[in-house]
Formats: C-alpha cells, sequence, structure tokens
C-alpha cells in the first residue's frame, strides 16, 4: 500500500506489507475491489502489460494465482 502525494511517497499499513510476486498484486487487484467484470480485469492486465510486459506462462498462471489467493483470504474470513 502506497500513496503518492506529488514527489513524497508513504508507507500505509506497514504491518501488512510482505515481499511477493506482481501477479498477486494484479490478482489482488482484479478480484479483491467490486464491480469488476472481465473487461474490467483484461483492461487492467492490459494496463500492467504496458508498463512490465507478462510473460506467457505469467498471463497463463494468474487465474491460478487469483484463485489460491481467493481460497487464502476466504481461510481468513472464516477464522
Amino acid at each position: 500500500h502506497v500513496l503518492l502525494d506529488g514527489e513524497t511517497v508513504r508507507l500505509l499499513d506497514f504491518g501488512a506489507a510482505v515481499a511477493t510476486t506482481p501477479l498477486l498484486d494484479l490478482a489482488q487487484l482484479v478480484t479483491r475491489f467490486t464491480g469488476w467484470t472481465g473487461e474490467h480485469a483484461e483492461a487492467a492486465i492490459a494496463g500492467y502489460a504496458d508498463v512490465r510486459s507478462l510473460l506467457p506462462e505469467e498471463r497463463r498462471l494468474l487465474p491460478a494465482v487469483a484463485a489460491l489467493d481467493l481460497v487464502i483470504e476466504s481461510a481468513h474470513l472464516l477464522r
């Protein structure tokens, strides 16, 4: 979680920060926000790919990463 204000960068929720793969960040973006459609998800993925291209194997793994993340999040909610 990063807040950009002009040239100032602030870290938010630092206690929950982890080093992870950009695939997980992208998967969480398209699965955890309400109102997303497949079209919105594809637009977000295309926007990401404009900055850093996804390898074909990364693109194929994205649905699996998203599904595993949702399983983990569900377990947290049930706990």
